[in-house]
């Protein structure tokens, strides 16, 4: 814009001897000061003072129009997922169906817990009373646990989802022989990303020996069977179960715990300690020659519980205690090992339950006269959780 006085007008042109500044919004945003100017001086404008918590934006609905300060809605916001993650829990086979793209954005990292199925722990033995002695069941071992994390675009549309059962309980004999063993328990695994193996089954219990816990799952396969009273191998490097002469189960950094052993004529014996995993299950209450009955053993304590307390072992003629999940997403501690019994008529105790690849406690033995030694403790279930994130 040019301006001109009267003496500096130009011929044929006309002259400007006022200036003025006005804020012709609808809703006028500013304040002006010094107009209009006739002669000298300065135009001046400020913003207007506003309420807290608004913005200068367009209508919220509608057709285009000059915008005023009016607080925020959802819709001046850019899109977002709305989703923080997805999270698919399989405690039971299946199969896992990648998140969508929500809003233009796709699902970046899937992490992947894996936990295999716990061994079964194995029955106590049977015995003629004060002819001989007899050591409980072995305790089952825990499985694998294994915790990965995959960029989501590396897995399929839909993965098979395959969730290892808890090994089966040495059942309860009623014949005066040894147990019966516990079942290895299954393999659980997303599709063949990844795989958590299972614990072994725990050796029933013997007469005049000792039995042997079952060793633990690892990355690379399945704990066997503890057998002739020795415990049975970890799946690789893993934690063998213990042995009836060493009776508990050794600790081990980084995974579970094999069964506990118990040794010939003994109180059933624990676990060991595991620093990052299930634990395996206690050993049930052997018979002495003279006779006399003894209580099962705990199951192993994990690290990651604040009162690193395993599952009691149950005193004479009653059960172990069950197992116990840490978390939804942690692995659980095994079964305790059930009491034995010398009392005419009344069963020995039956092994605890297992829980999230931990394994079974074994069962307490008995004389012939009572009805039955006490079964091992089911495995515990494995379990798959894959939680994706955007």
């Amino acid at each position: 814009m040019r301006l001109f006085g009267p003496n500096i007008g130009l011929p044929g042109e006309g002259t400007v001897t006022s200036v003025a500044l006005a804020d012709n919004s609808t809703t006028p945003i500013y304040t002006v000061s010094g107009s209009p100017v006739t002669a000298s001086g300065t135009l001046t404008e400020t913003l207007k003072t506003q309420s807290a918590n608004t913005a200068l934006a367009g209508p919220t609905t509608g057709a285009a129009a000059q915008p005023t300060f009016r607080a925020l809605v959802a819709g001046d916001l850019p899109a977002t997922t709305g989703v923080a993650e997805d999270v698919q829990v399989f405690t039971s086979s299946g199969t896992w169906t990648k998140p969508a793209t929500v809003n233009g954005v796709a699902p970046k990292v899937s992490r992947v817990i894996c936990i295999g199925g716990g061994g079964g722990g194995g029955s106590g033995a049977l015995v003629v009373s004060t002819v001989n002695a007899a050591s409980g069941g072995a305790g089952g071992g825990c499985a694998f646990f294994i915790d990965e994390t995959f960029p989501t675009s590396a897995l399929g549309a839909t993965e098979t989802v395959t969730v290892g059962a808890g090994g089966t309980a040495g059942a309860a004999v009623t014949v005066a022989g040894a147990g019966n063993s516990g079942g290895v328990g299954g393999t659980s695994s997303l599709g063949t990303h990844i795989f958590g193996y299972g614990g072994g089954g725990g050796q029933g219990g013997a007469v005049t020996a000792n039995s042997g816990g079952g060793g633990s799952g690892s990355f690379n396969g399945s704990g066997s069977t503890g057998a002739g009273g020795s415990g049975g191998s970890g799946g690789d490097f893993l934690a063998s179960g213990g042995s009836g002469a060493s009776s508990a189960s050794a600790n081990y950094i980084g995974q579970g715990t094999g069964g506990a052993g118990c040794a010939n004529g003994a109180a059933g014996s624990a676990s060991g300690i595991c620093y990052l995993g299930p634990t395996g299950g206690g050993s049930g209450g052997g018979i002495s020659l003279a006779p006399a009955a003894f209580s099962g053993g705990a199951s192993g304590t994990s690290a990651a519980t604040q009162s690193n307390i395993g599952a009691a072992g149950g005193t004479a003629t009653n059960p172990g205690a069950n197992g116990t999940a840490l978390s939804s997403y942690l692995w659980g501690v095994g079964g305790g090992g059930g009491g034995s019994s010398v009392t005419a008529t009344v069963n020995a105790g039956a092994g605890g339950t297992g829980l999230q690849g931990s394994g079974g406690g074994g069962g307490g033995s008995a004389i012939t006269t009572a009805l039955a030694s006490g079964a091992g403790g089911v495995g515990g279930g494995g379990q798959i959780i894959v939680i994706t994130t955007y």
